[in-house]
């Protein structure tokens, strides 16, 4: 199961992906015409984002070794933390791979753009849980 803040980033990118197709059947935004460009563009943000994450990773692993983080490992929510970071290193992966096979192949069809442009906006969501976490320990940290 899904640790809960990564349930919230996930329906809130799929809340927005909702969002941007409604507005682009009722409101200003014009239907997507995906091109290779489109791909492309959204496999080099997946494939930074994944870095990101890759490097938040990194920084759970390599925790200074101070009362505050051993008390913290104690806990099932801080060892959650890992799961977010996989799961969303993952999504970013798939995302990235969709990308490429639409930008090397499938660049015109419509259906598959915005397959893509919803698992990205998943994944955005998925991120800001990422963000979260790091941001909550950099507090514990400098407080």
């Amino acid at each position: 199961m899904f640790p809960k803040i990564l349930r919230k980033g996930i329906a809130g990118g799929f809340i927005s992906f909702i969002f941007v197709v409604i507005l682009t059947k009722y409101g200003p935004l014009e239907m997507l015409t995906p091109t290779s460009e489109f791909y492309w563009t959204m496999a080099s943000i997946s494939g930074v984002l994944a870095g990101f994450v890759l490097v938040g990773v990194t920084i759970l692993h390599t925790l200074p070794d101070i009362e505050i983080y051993r008390e913290l490992q104690q806990f099932k929510s801080f060892k959650q933390s890992y799961t977010i970071y996989y799961a969303t290193f993952t999504f970013l992966l798939i995302v990235l791979t969709l990308s490429m096979i639409g930008g090397a192949s499938l660049s015109e069809n419509a259906i598959f753009g915005y397959l893509v442009l919803a698992l990205f906006m998943i994944s955005l969501g998925m991120v800001y849980s990422c963000f979260w976490i790091l941001k909550k320990l950099a507090e514990l940290r400098f407080n």
